[in-house]
Order: C-alpha cells, then structure tokens, then sequence
C-alpha cells in the first residue's frame, strides 16, 4: 500500500496480487478515504473490469456499486453494462456475446435487484429471441421466436 499526499488530499494506492506469481488481479485507489478506482484482472492479465467516479458513478463509503459499471472479458471485449444504486443492481443491463465482439445477447430491466419490464432476448444476428415480461422479479410473460423471427411459443403465467 502506498500514500501520497498532494494539496491537501491523501490518495492510498492498494494493489492485490496472487500470491504465486506476483500477478496483480486487483487495484484500488482511495482519495481522502474514499474508493475512486477499481480494476479486476483477468488470470492472463487483461482487464476485467475497471470503475472510476463521474457526477453518477462512483462507489459509497461502504465500498458498495453505486452508478455504471462495464465487465470484460479476457479478451478484452464487453460482455456487460449495467447500473447499480447502493450496490443493488437497478436500471438497465446490457449482455454481450462473448464470441460476437460488440453483440447485443439481452437486455434486463432491474428496479432495486428485481427483473421488472421486459427483457429481450437477441439471436446473434440480432433478431429477437426470447420477450419476457417481469413484475417485480416475476416472469409473468414468455414468447419466444425462432431465428427467421416466426412465432415459436407463448407463455402466460397466470398465478
């Protein structure tokens, strides 16, 4: 750990690493105490995830997700975007096909960790998939089509 301090604000630098090989799978930087950067890595080295403050994205002083946050994987592309509030995923989630760089593979709805609204599910070449209807982490609805975009299955949960 290190410290450093510069017009009055103490910035603490904290690095993890594995304890085999020295590989860092983990960096923070604190700012006045509070957790402004955070990077995961991947076991081959590539970036897994990485979080700095904006006006709406920072962590609280619990260390808790607060705003959007991207994922990686070890390739390096994206396979998510989503949001938290207090560390409790709300707003919208982007999933990305791991294979197909930059591929939409769903999109959720969370309303204080509960899948609500639709989600739609994508076949790689973008088609609609699946349409499922939540209310309050409920699957209420489920349609599903196949990849020419016909009408495969419809169902209704009725409780």
């Amino acid at each position: 750990m290190t410290q450093t301090e510069h017009k009055n604000t103490m910035i603490t630098q904290k690095t993890i690493c594995n304890k085999e090989n020295g590989q860092v799978i983990e960096f923070q930087e604190y700012t006045n105490g509070k957790l402004t950067v955070l990077e995961k890595y991947h076991p081959n080295g590539n970036l897994r995830y990485y979080k700095t403050p904006t006006e709406e994205s920072y962590f609280n002083q619990k260390g808790e997700a607060h705003g959007p946050h991207i994922e990686y994987n070890e390739d390096g592309n994206i396979i998510r975007k989503e949001s938290y509030i207090k560390g409790t995923r709300h707003g919208i989630q982007f999933t990305y096909y791991q294979r197909f760089k930059s591929v939409i593979h769903s999109i959720d709805n969370y309303y204080y960790g509960a899948k609500d609204g639709i989600q739609l599910g994508l076949y790689p070449s973008g088609k609609l998939c699946t349409k499922i209807t939540y209310v309050k982490g409920k699957a209420t609805t489920n349609i599903t089509f196949t990849p020419d975009g016909e009408l495969y299955k419809t169902e209704i949960d009725w409780e």
